[in-house]
């Protein structure tokens, strides 16, 4: 055998021991295990390599995971309790005036409040400036110096009706003294040629001639009888003055505390008869500043429907009833501020007044012309004092200025 073929051999066996014997590790010598000093712990044992040219066993699969355990459904949430009805008349909810039904919620899906079920429940249909709002308008709440001078106010109306009353008693009685002093006028200046005649008549036949003629002349009796009814007239007439005259005094000083615009408008209001069919008496004595129909809205700066007629007050104005009816609705009304509504049957409409500082009325209350009702303000979506003033046919608003025309 050559040299070459030698080397060959002993370079191949050399290769297989070193295979065999595997990588030698250069690192340093693990830490003993607990048990006799100096002792080694054991290598793992390695794997064998696969000889050449072998295919290695496919990897048995992994077993599969246990299932995860049901998840319990979450609990249903419980129902939101209802919410408390409001006080009558106060306009809460969504239902009739003063029933206190709780407003229904929006359906938006991000969850924020429908600004229209929030308002109050106005007589009316059609949306009107209140529901304009971006949010609806807190109740401020009436100040003690506003409430004073309603009660004040209602202490004067009552004393200006009384005196109204005292005077119509005084008129009335006025009246029947004159017509009985006219009939004794008449009766002094019949002519004497009738009694003449009656002398001549014979007795059996004068009396029923005296039947025929009574038509035209007045007996002696008679006279005497209406010297009386006089007399009685001139003493009811002078009570009725001196009571009059008391009312008024008491009238006066109950309104003391009272500003002569004021005094005017209960005393104007006391003395107020029902107006005539078609017609309305007008709830404050100023100037109509703002009229019926579209308009640009002077608080929420956009074009807007106007559903009646702005008059100019002072804050604290009385605001009177402009026609006898009932109280349908009085209380807080978001846009409108304090409202009130009036039902007039024998009209068919009702007139709303809205922006009050104080109402004195209460729902199903009765009221007569020229009663008041409430203050003027400047409450909820105002930019000033003053009143708003509605007619309202079948729910829905109409002009109201042909019904103020004199």
């Amino acid at each position: 055998m050559s040299d070459l073929a030698c080397r060959v051999l002993i370079g191949a066996a050399l290769a297989g021991l070193i295979v065999a014997a595997g990588p030698v590790s250069a690192g340093p010598d693990p830490a003993p295990q607990s048990g006799a000093p100096g002792t080694r712990a054991p290598e793992p044992a390695r794997p064998e390599p696969a000889p050449v040219g072998t295919v290695p066993p496919p990897a048995l699969p992994s077993p599969p995971a246990p299932p995860a355990p049901p998840v319990p459904p979450a609990p249903p949430m419980p129902p939101a309790p209802p919410s408390p009805p409001g006080p009558s008349g106060s306009g809460q909810g969504t239902g009739q005036p003063g029933t206190g039904t709780p407003a229904p919620t929006s359906a938006d899906p991000t969850g924020s409040a429908d600004p229209l079920a929030a308002l109050p429940a106005l007589p009316r249909s059609e949306v009107t400036r209140a529901a304009l709002a971006p949010a609806a308008i807190r109740e401020p709440g009436v100040s003690p110096a506003a409430a004073a001078r309603g009660q004040a106010v209602l202490r004067a109306a009552q004393a200006y009706r009384e005196v109204a009353e005292q005077n119509a008693r005084l008129a009335a009685a006025e009246a029947a003294l004159a017509r009985d002093t006219e009939t004794m006028r008449t009766d002094a200046g019949l002519p004497a040629e009738l009694y003449r005649r009656a002398a001549a008549v014979p007795e059996p036949m004068r009396g029923p001639w005296w039947e025929l003629h009574r038509a035209n002349i007045r007996l002696p009796a008679d006279r005497t009888t209406h010297e009386r009814a006089v007399a009685a007239d001139r003493a009811a007439v002078s009570g009725a003055r001196g009571t009059a005259d008391r009312a008024g005094r008491r009238a006066r000083v109950v309104a003391t505390g009272l500003d002569g615009p004021a005094r005017t408008a209960l005393e104007t209001g006391s003395r107020a008869a029902p107006p005539p069919p078609g017609r309305l008496l007008s709830p404050v004595a100023g100037p109509v500043t703002s009229g019926f129909g579209t308009r640009m809205d002077p608080y929420f700066q956009r074009v807007a429907p106007h559903a009646g007629v702005d008059l100019a007050a002072p804050v604290g104005t009385p605001v009177l009833a402009a026609a006898p009816g009932r109280v349908l609705r009085a209380g807080w009304a978001d846009g409108y501020g304090y409202y009130t509504c009036l039902d007039h049957p024998d009209r068919a409409i009702w007139t709303c007044y809205a922006h009050q500082s104080v109402i004195l009325v209460r729902p199903g209350e009765q009221v007569s012309a020229g009663q008041p009702i409430g203050l003027a303000g400047s409450t909820g979506a105002s930019t000033g004092p003053h009143v708003h003033f509605e007619v309202r046919r079948g729910g829905s608003p109409v002009d109201p200025r042909p019904w103020l025309a004199q």
